[in-house]
């Protein structure tokens, strides 16, 4: 009798231990603003109205069609450059190469920079005080790596 109270009192243990970590996994910890993406944090941020929304959702398009199309000539010219591994070629092909990445990265901020004026141009006179708050994380906000922590 003591062995199967013992496997009893160890098999609901573990049930409330089940169900403990499913609560957690399921509720979790609340996630910190723009954790849905950056598009609806920017929303909730410049408080948008639906019809804001959806010009804003347009612009978007655009801006990703432009930064794939130039995010797909930069791919090409470094595959370019690394082919130039395997020839013997002189250091001004690379340097050309190496160049004409270089203008199409500043043309990818000019295209991001243009693309946040027409956000800005969006915004109603409230909403630019919101703005100019937000324009200060743009930066990191749609940053590839995760913001340095400050020490």
């Amino acid at each position: 009798m003591n062995k199967i109270k013992i496997l009893g009192a160890s098999v609901v243990l573990l049930i409330l231990v089940n169900l403990l970590l499913m609560a957690f996994l399921f509720f979790g910890r609340p996630h910190p603003p723009g954790k849905h993406g950056p598009r609806d944090y920017m929303i909730e941020r410049l408080q948008f109205a639906p019809n804001q929304i959806e010009k804003f959702d347009q612009l978007i398009e655009q801006h990703r069609h432009q930064i794939n199309e130039l995010d797909s000539k930069i791919n090409a010219l470094k595959n370019k450059l690394y082919l130039q591994l395997i020839k013997d070629t002189i250091p001004t092909a690379q340097d050309s190469i190496i160049q004409q990445i270089g203008v199409m990265q500043m043309q990818i901020e000019q295209v991001n920079y243009a693309h946040f004026k027409d956000v800005k141009n969006l915004c109603n006179p409230t909403q630019l005080t919101y703005f100019d708050s937000l324009a200060a994380e743009l930066a990191s906000l749609f940053s590839h790596r995760p913001p340095r922590r400050k020490r």
